[in-house]
């Protein structure tokens, strides 16, 4: 295996540009989440805190592919450790999704020993079929946002329904990923629109911090 690189050649080095943002991003929603969980005390706050954590880590190192892939660094003894990488990578997104969904459902020790195990196996095939990983990737988001619709439709909380908004642009995101192998294009399409979700993510965070402290207001928590 040689140098990953990520969608169509003219877009070389402008995903790590759009990956760096969802990082920044990410941290950013961590520290809010983080915030909140403070004065709330709810557990799913830290998990959230979390798996933004994994998630900002998992797009640290896939800007570290990128980069590798586009200036020729990895090569020779190199591709063992593009392997390496790459598998890093996706086991922190599916990870990072898992304690996302931790967040809604509360899991026992052995749901997380067989999520870890499949997480490994599905990871490991990914390196036969590509699209497998995105395709996971799209069906937790998608789960992750169907309990964060039926929140909102139980609890009619504004930020809940600002959270299923930018929870299911993630999950289009990843849904464009899936079909990279058909045209590169939609690598770019799916970068721009899960930079959007992390975006709108970040706006739920603010109005929660702006507005979740008043007296009476539990309606802007998720």
């Amino acid at each position: 295996m040689g140098a990953v690189i990520f969608g169509p050649e003219w877009f070389f080095g402008k995903d790590s540009i759009i990956d760096f943002l969802c990082v920044f991003v990410l941290l950013l929603i961590g520290y809010f989440s983080l915030r909140v969980y403070n004065i709330k005390k709810a557990k799913s706050y830290l998990n959230l805190a979390i798996a933004l954590g994994l998630l900002a880590l998992s797009f640290l190192v896939k800007i570290g592919i990128s980069l590798g892939g586009y200036f020729s660094v990895l090569n020779g003894s190199g591709k063992n450790a593009v392997f390496v990488f790459q598998f890093i990578y996706q086991l922190l997104t599916l990870g990072g999704f898992y304690m996302l969904y931790s967040t809604y459902q509360k899991q026992s020790g052995s749901s997380m020993f067989l999520f870890g195990y499949l997480t490994i196996l599905i990871t490991l095939l990914s390196r036969l079929l590509e699209s497998l990983f995105h395709f996971t990737s799209f069906v937790l988001m998608l789960v992750i946002t169907m309990l964060s619709v039926q929140k909102y439709i139980k609890a009619q909380y504004p930020t809940s329904k600002l959270l299923s908004i930018s929870f299911g642009i993630i999950t289009f995101s990843h849904l464009l990923f899936v079909f990279d192998y058909v045209n590169p294009v939609y690598y770019v399409g799916g970068e721009i629109v899960q930079l959007a979700g992390y975006l709108t993510l970040l706006v739920t965070f603010i109005v929660v911090l702006l507005y979740g402290r008043k007296k009476n207001e539990n309606r802007y928590y998720w």
